[in-house]
């Protein structure tokens, strides 16, 4: 009972974005490792992070998580690329911003390999 009204009230405080926010970068590296089923979690908690507030978006994008996002969507393991489609649709819906973001980063790569993908299908 009283561990839950602790809870409650650092939700309140905004304590829970902080912890968050610190997950960011451990996700992004497990990502850019070898073990590609670390790497699909990784992305799958990355989604539930970012569907969560527009800060940890921006940290995605300051620790250069466009560029892990841009070399899986070239990846062959379906779950791997399902993860990280739904992690660009995280960032383009609602947002101007993140779209334009995206697509206009590393000379539209993210758009070419998304085509890419569509002409594979």
């Amino acid at each position: 009972m009283q561990r839950k009204k602790q809870d409650r009230q650092r939700a309140e405080d905004g304590d829970e974005k902080i912890e968050f926010v610190k997950l960011v970068e451990p996700l992004l590296s497990t990502m850019k490792s070898d073990n590609q089923e670390l790497a699909a979690l990784a992305a799958s908690a990355l989604v539930n992070l970012c569907n969560y507030s527009d800060d940890i978006k921006e940290i995605f994008f300051q620790k250069n998580g466009l560029n892990v996002i841009l070399e899986y969507l070239t990846c062959k393991r379906e779950i791997i690329l399902l993860n990280v489609l739904r992690l660009i649709l995280v960032f383009i819906v609602n947002s101007e911003t993140f779209t334009k973001k995206i697509t206009e980063e590393n000379d539209q790569e993210a758009v070419k390999s998304l085509l890419d993908i569509l002409r594979q299908e």
